[in-house]
């Protein structure tokens, strides 16, 4: 079953575009799959649709990839962006995992922060403001290994 994971992940990978502008914590699954693009949240969210869909556990992990850029230059789906992977219950074994975004099974590289139902379970910042005007929010993260 691992192999169907991994060859629904390619399939996301393939066939969806990820798309930095289209970014939005609101966005809807059917909205993603009818553009044919999104960002890594929206991609997981579709992988774990399908698994559930079938009946099989699955779950959103929310985190950061660790990338070979240079400190501060962050890419799409890495360093300083959270990097989001659907797992599935292997039962007798535990969770396995894949990231739909860059097409691979999670590393040392995957960093996770959390996990949950979806995206609402795990949302990196939640609060409320007050006040006027709009509000935006740039967050930058460089991740380097610790030498043992």
């Amino acid at each position: 079953m691992n192999e169907a994971l991994l060859d629904l992940t390619s399939r996301i990978y393939t066939d969806f575009r990820f798309e930095h502008q289209s970014d939005h914590v609101k966005r809807r699954l059917k909205r993603s799959s009818r553009s044919g693009r999104g960002v890594c949240q929206d991609f997981a969210h579709l992988q774990i649709a399908c698994l559930r869909s079938i009946n099989i556990a699955a779950r959103y992990v929310s985190g950061y990839l660790r990338t070979t850029t240079p400190p501060g230059q962050g890419t799409p789906g890495g360093g300083g962006c959270i990097a989001c992977v659907g797992e599935r219950l292997l039962p007798g074994i535990g969770w396995f995992g894949a990231d739909p975004t860059n097409n691979v099974a999670p590393c040392d590289g995957h960093v996770t922060l959390a996990w949950g139902r979806d995206y609402g379970d795990v949302s990196p910042l939640r609060g409320l403001i007050l006040g006027g005007g709009s509000h935006t929010l740039e967050v930058a993260v460089d991740m380097e290994p610790i030498e043992s």
